[in-house]
């Protein structure tokens, strides 16, 4: 089960437009009973129409602002690492602002994009909606979201 509602709407966000969407476990079992607990390179992984692999990492803040230090290094270079041999690695920030009904804002970015964001920042530490251009933002539409137009290209359609 998502831990937080925005993985479990991007996770039917995914489902429905890939034909293989996965969730990464947690926590799993060994045969001893006890608890392997391996951290996550990513949250979701799948295959798009053309059969291009991609792994997604899920971010929310209750925040106007995403601190980059949310992304911790094992999931930096599990994204890096899909992005290195030419995969789609994706990283899905959402700032849900607005009080306890808000939704706020969501944005859908390819791992390169994000870190070129990234590296305009200077001594900033956070990143805002602002930042990031139009056509990468997520439109809010009852129940989750929907991709704009641009993402297109991303979805191996």
């Amino acid at each position: 089960m998502a831990r937080n509602e925005f993985e479990s709407e991007i996770g039917k966000f995914l489902s429905d437009l890939f034909p293989i969407a996965e969730r990464v476990d947690d926590v799993a079992f060994n045969r001893y009973g006890g608890h392997q607990v391996k951290q996550k390179p990513y949250d979701y992984y799948g295959c798009t129409d053309l059969g291009a692999i991609w792994v997604a990492e899920i971010k929310r803040v209750k925040s106007s602002r995403f601190p980059i230090d949310n992304l911790k290094e094992h999931q930096i270079a599990g994204l890096s690492g899909v992005a290195g041999v030419r995969g789609n690695a994706w990283l899905f920030i959402n700032w849900r602002t607005g009080g306890s009904r808000g939704t706020g804002q969501a944005a859908w970015l390819t791992y390169d994009y994000y870190m070129g964001i990234v590296g305009k920042l200077g001594e900033r530490k956070s990143i805002k909606p602002n930042d990031i251009e139009a056509g990468w933002m997520l439109d809010r539409i009852p129940g989750g979201w929907s991709c704009a137009p641009a993402h297109k290209g991303l979805r191996g359609i």
